[in-house]
């Protein structure tokens, strides 16, 4: 985890945000309007960033595609299904076919696995 571990039990580590007097200003009637208190809406902040990023950078290095021309860049198996969803609204109707071709090959793995799972 991190290396500056202070968290212990129900203890909270305070931390510093910067904003400019515009921001501040925008934020401040923001949360006044939703009645909200900043320390609120910075720990929204930092848990949906948290979220967003546990996984890491989903991109792939350019020099992939020079190794491996034939090389195919997905969403993880495991990824959010908007993820997957976006990718799929984004991909042409070669690509989607691909796709569902091995989404119906994983759902036969599956199928046959439980299958004789079930009959042990």
């Amino acid at each position: 985890m991190s290396h500056n571990k202070t968290y212990e039990g129900r203890r909270k580590t305070q931390v510093g945000l910067y904003l400019n007097e515009d921001e501040l200003e925008l934020f401040d009637d923001i949360r006044w309007r939703e009645k909200r208190s900043r320390a609120d809406l910075a720990h929204i902040a930092v848990e949906e960033y948290i979220k967003s990023h546990a996984e890491g950078n989903d991109t792939f290095k350019l020099t992939k595609w020079n190794e491996d021309p034939e090389f195919q860049a997905v969403p993880s198996f495991f990824t959010d299904r908007d993820k997957w969803r976006k990718y799929y609204q984004d991909s042409n109707e070669k690509e989607r076919t691909k796709l569902r071709i091995v989404a119906n090959d994983l759902e036969r793995i599956f199928s046959n696995v439980e299958f004789n799972d079930n009959r042990k």
